[in-house]
Order: structure tokens, then sequence, then C-alpha cells
């Protein structure tokens, strides 16, 4: 999976400028063959790459909106989720429209925002099995301190994200992606590059300021930067 990510963090740049950003790095992973996923930080970045015709699935990582959850639907964009109620939501759109909507469920293994506690996802994939229009493509989870010098933090999230993801195969839950490593992770902690899909990708895309950077290997991790143009 590529993650192409604006650089509207306060940084001051205008909302067109990170756009096309955004689509520039997007197009060139697409152009080179690098990813057979693309991952953004909230909906509305998925929606510019649809109108620029870029067909790779994508996934939003921000958890949905109410309102937004119909834009998921018609753009073809996968949704992180992290209640029971927006996976409800999303059945019932998914049903209207008849087709099912794609989702990744997030873990919360210690971040402490929003995800499904490790003790109740058995519980929660068994919800999900049950909705007729759910897609389940993938797990995830977020690191909550990958950056800081002690990573045995990071470790005990990383155990306690892979504990439940063997679980969960083990209970016969066929979850295609498993993916859990930031930026900080995946130049980190090696164990933490999960394979992405069935080709084991372990790759990762970070746009900031006009400098694409990230990692790229099936293997060893190998901390890269190139600035697209």
């Amino acid at each position: 999976m590529r993650r192409a990510k604006t650089s509207d963090h306060g940084g001051g740049e205008s909302k067109t400028r990170t756009v096309t950003g955004l689509l520039r790095v997007a197009r060139y992973v697409v152009h080179n063959d690098l990813a057979q996923y693309l991952g953004v930080a909230i909906v509305e970045e998925g929606i510019a790459l649809r109108t620029a015709r870029i067909l790779h699935p994508i996934l939003a990582f921000t958890a949905p909106e109410p309102s937004q959850l119909s834009l998921y639907a018609h753009y073809g964009i996968d949704a992180a989720v992290t209640s029971i109620a927006a996976a409800k939501a999303l059945n019932k759109i998914g049903a209207s429209a008849g087709r099912k909507a794609s989702v990744h469920v997030k873990i919360d293994t210690g971040m402490g925002r929003l995800g499904i506690a490790p003790a109740d996802a058995l519980e929660f994939f068994r919800s999900l099995r049950q909705m007729e229009h759910i897609d389940v493509r993938g797990i995830f989870t977020h690191f909550a301190t990958s950056d800081d010098k002690d990573l045995s933090y990071t470790r005990k999230q990383l155990k306690s994200f892979t504990t439940l993801r063997r679980e969960l195969t083990g209970l016969g839950f066929d979850i295609p992606l498993a993916h859990c490593a930031n930026s900080a992770a995946i130049m980190r902690v090696k164990d933490a590059a999960l394979e992405y899909g069935p080709t084991g990708h372990h790759d990762v895309w970070v746009f900031s300021h006009g400098i694409a950077s990230g990692c790229v290997g099936t293997g060893n991790v190998n901390p890269w930067e190139d600035r697209v143009y």
C-alpha cells in the first residue's frame, strides 16, 4: 500500500496546492506500478483521486463522519470503521446501492483515540460477518509513540495487534490486508512492516511539502525519498 498524503498540516499551503501535490504523487505511484492500493488521510482526498480518474483501491484512514458515509459508496472508497454504528450505516447504504461497502477495521492497541479494543474485536468481527453488504478488506492499528527513543510501547502495541490477527485467522475470519506501520515505525521497527496483500508488499507512501518519502521492500526495510516534479 502506498499512502498519498497532502502536506496541509499547519504549513500554510493553499488547498489547491496540496491537492495538486496529492495528485502528482498518486499519479507517479500508479504510472510506475508501485502499489496495488492507495491510502489517503480523509475521504475528500480520495474523492480528488477518483475525480482525476485514478481507479486503484483507496482507503481513507480517518473514520468517516455520519454525513460522509454515502460518499464512500458513491466514489468506491474504503472506509476505516471504528464502531458498530458506522458499520451498520455502511451496510444499509451498501444494501441501498446494491453493492458491498468495503471497510478496514481500526484496532485501538494503545493510541487511545478511536478504534475497537482488542478484547472486543472478536465479537465485533462476528457482528460484521452477519452484515451482508460489508466487505472487510483489512485490519489496522496506529502506533502512539513510534517516534520516541524507547520503542517498548510500540512493540507492545505490535504484539497485541499480531496476536489478535492470529486469533481472527484461527477462527476463520478471512481478512486480506493487515497494516500498522506509520512513517516512524516503518523505518525503526522491522517487524511492523506487515504484508499489505497477497503480493507481500511492505511499503508506505507519505507526501509532505513536495517530497514523496517512505519505504519499499519485501523483507528488509529500505528508507528512501524522492522529489516528485
